[in-house]
């Protein structure tokens, strides 16, 4: 939302006033198109930025495992202090654009978190999926930070849109912790069908 206000919301008011000024013929012609078709361009590059934020285009191109490889090196260039392991197993191919999304940001916000908060060394991010067909996805993100008391400490933001999002896909979230050992998410999603 703030992006949204940030980046599109005041270059379309520019727009709209140079548009105004036009319609009141207080200015030159030559004076405003320019500014116009500027502002127009910075929305279109504004708009096509936060698309590709909503939806990361690793997830089309390479599929969930190597979006999520992909951005664990990311983080690994960006954040060396913080060592980053990711493993994968079972059937992930497949899950459908919903899970696979969730999937992808909730990894993003838990590596977030151990750079955020957690003052971590360490980050495992465990995802496996069951046998079968309809085997569940269970998402481990762990690591050897601070940690902290999830009874006492108010959940931030991104904990709460993880939580959100896995209550839209009628899973199981659950948060371990304890000041001075670290933290431990455990998601547990279900598969509804191939």
């Amino acid at each position: 939302a703030r992006e949204l206000h940030d980046e599109l919301g005041q270059t379309l008011n520019a727009i709209k006033l140079d548009a105004l000024s036009l319609q009141a013929g207080g200015q030159a012609d030559a004076d405003v198109a320019p500014r116009i078709i500027e502002n127009a361009d910075r929305v279109y590059r504004a708009a096509g930025d936060l698309i590709r934020h909503l939806r990361p285009p690793a997830l089309d191109e390479l599929g969930l495992v190597a979006a999520l490889e992909a951005c664990v090196e990311r983080w690994k260039v960006s954040y060396p202090a913080l060592d980053v392991q990711l493993s994968t197993g079972g059937h992930l191919d497949g899950l459908g654009e919903a899970l696979n999304l969730a999937l992808y940001r909730m990894v993003q916000e838990g590596l977030t978190n151990c750079v955020r908060h957690a003052g971590a060394g360490h980050c495992y991010v465990d995802l496996t999926r069951g046998p079968g067909s309809q085997g569940g996805i269970l998402l481990e993100i762990r690591d050897d930070g601070r940690g902290f008391d999830p009874r006492t400490t108010p959940a931030g933001s991104g904990l709460a849109g993880m939580r959100e999002r896995v209550e839209l896909l009628h899973g199981k979230f659950e948060l371990l912790s304890s000041p001075g050992h670290g933290a431990t998410l455990r998601i547990e999603l279900p598969i509804s069908g191939d």
